[in-house]
């Protein structure tokens, strides 16, 4: 089983990630100092202007990016799950393969049903048209 590694080595300030199966400490994940929260915040609403830039078919090509990968690597994705939860290899490989296959990774995909010619400018006209179709 090959887990995804959040930290290779452990970290002086971060919170233990335990396989609630053997105890065993599987990952650490660093605490960020409260100091550093505020850099951090303005950095992702930063980011956000960019994101948004994009437009829709920017984040969709993206998000789809995102979806491939998680199918790629449903197995490590399942084997992290199963790591970090306990649950049994089928149900954590069922939930790795619906979280690819959910929204917004799945919704976007290119065999989502959007009408010739409707509005994709936002997510709330995307629901309308597929809501239409």
């Amino acid at each position: 089983m090959e887990a995804l590694s959040l930290v290779e080595e452990p970290v002086e300030n971060s919170i233990p990630v335990l396989n609630p199966s053997t105890g065993e400490t599987i990952a650490d994940v660093p605490v960020t100092p409260a100091s550093e929260v505020e850099a951090v915040i303005s950095r992702v609403r930063a980011n956000q202007v960019a994101w948004e830039e994009l437009g829709f078919k920017g984040r969709r090509y993206w998000l789809n990016k995102l979806r491939d990968w998680m199918f790629d690597n449903a197995d490590r994705v399942a084997d992290t799950m199963q790591a970090e939860t306990g649950k049994v290899r089928a149900e954590a490989m069922k939930l790795a393969r619906e979280i690819a296959e959910c929204s917004p990774l799945g919704l976007l995909s290119t065999r989502a049903t959007i009408p010739a010619g409707a509005d994709v400018s936002d997510s709330a006209s995307i629901a309308n048209a597929r809501a239409t179709a």
